[in-house]
């Protein structure tokens, strides 16, 4: 949700949240669990990913920025050393989840581990339709039933599936 988007777009409320982890080589990264640490480093990340003001305050500043598509990508990057740390986004709040969605996805584990205990930034996750769109109108009852479903969702979406 950026100033930009807010006047294109209406904004559904959080459905849940996602968290924005950093994921590094084993041999190689050190911890990293904050914005500031990142200074001197290269980033991995998705295009028009917005972590945080501080993050994206930051990028192209303090540190550099290589974007890849999807998170299977963006760690191929950081093994092929474009870049020292790669952003993975997982619904989880524990980093032994993040390491076993990378182990789905076909990647060498063997090789990674997440930077920090905790996610670098938790970001809401929502629906969004264009002000002019036939669905805008419909925003107020999807909120509604989001506001009496949350529990059920955030049930579903963030428990651990393996």
């Amino acid at each position: 949700r950026t100033p930009d988007r807010e006047e294109l777009l209406q904004f559904s409320d959080t459905l849940f949240s996602t968290n924005a982890w950093l994921v590094g080589r084993r041999d190689k990264t050190p911890d990293l669990g904050s914005v500031e640490e990142l200074a001197g480093h290269t980033v991995c990340m998705a295009r028009g990913m917005k972590v945080s003001p501080a993050f994206d305050q930051g990028a192209n500043r303090d540190f550099g920025i290589t974007h890849g598509a999807d998170d299977r990508m963006r760690v191929r990057m950081l093994l092929g050393h474009r870049c020292d740390v790669a952003v993975v986004a997982h619904r989880s709040r524990r980093p032994e989840a993040v390491m076993q969605r990378l182990q789905v996805l076909g990647l060498p584990t063997a090789e990674l581990r997440v930077l920090s205990s905790t996610p670098l930034v938790s970001m809401p996750v929502g629906l969004a339709v264009a002000k002019d769109s036939p669905l805008a109108p419909l925003m107020a009852r999807i909120n509604e039933g989001i506001r009496r479903k949350t529990p059920d969702i955030r049930a579903l979406i963030e428990r651990d599936l393996g």
